[in-house]
């Protein structure tokens, strides 16, 4: 039961005027909702990624591929993402206290380093970030292949191909880093095949 501020007798809930001394009510202010606290992300976290890879018409589809013990994420990136994601990257540089050089650098990299990113998300958190995002488990993975395309020895050009329950696709694959391909051999053993030397 409320009471009268100035007299300290009972009023009744909703009164604007105290019926014993006359004293204006006021009513009690409404509490701010107190929000809810952000949930935290758990469950699988992303180990390792593969930048470079591409599809469509002159390969100006652009993805990463990224990976977890028991998720492979192909996402697709926009421009206005890879330019988003570079700026994080860099920002997040500088927050580090890298110097203007090593952010310039980060920066330059950022493009065809773009998976490193991701490194520590969840799928979940991927998936409510970005709009085309294709998850295949890596149970379902029968076969992948990395194979040369044997442009020219200068501009080296690889095709990855993924074949699943439910998926079979093959992307561009324009970069040739020794630790993205161990990641998939360590996921995928002798289900990881390469008609190159260099994988």
């Amino acid at each position: 039961m409320p009471y009268c501020p100035n007299c300290g007798a009972e009023t009744q809930p909703g009164s604007k005027f105290c019926s014993n001394c006359g004293t204006p009510l006021q009513a009690a202010p409404a509490q701010a909702p107190v929000p809810a606290p952000r949930p935290v992300a758990t469950g699988e976290q992303i180990f390792a990624s593969m930048s470079g890879l591409s599809k469509g018409l002159l390969g100006r589809e652009y993805y990463v591929l990224l990976m977890t013990p028991q998720t492979l994420l192909f996402v697709k990136l926009s421009g206005e993402d890879r330019k988003q994601i570079g700026q994080e990257m860099t920002a997040h540089a500088k927050d580090e206290g890298v110097g203007l050089f090593g952010r310039i650098a980060t920066s330059l990299s950022a493009s065809s380093n773009m998976g490193d990113y991701f490194i520590g998300w969840t799928p979940q958190q991927v998936s409510a970030r970005f709009n085309d995002v294709f998850s295949v488990s890596v149970m379902s993975v029968r076969e992948i292949r990395v194979r040369s395309m044997d442009t020219t020895d200068y501009d080296r050009k690889y095709e990855l191909r993924v074949k699943a329950t439910g998926f079979n696709e093959k992307f561009r694959l324009s970069r040739h880093e020794k630790d993205e391909h161990q990641a998939l051999k360590q996921l995928f053993g002798g289900k990881y095949k390469s008609n190159t030397w260099f994988f």
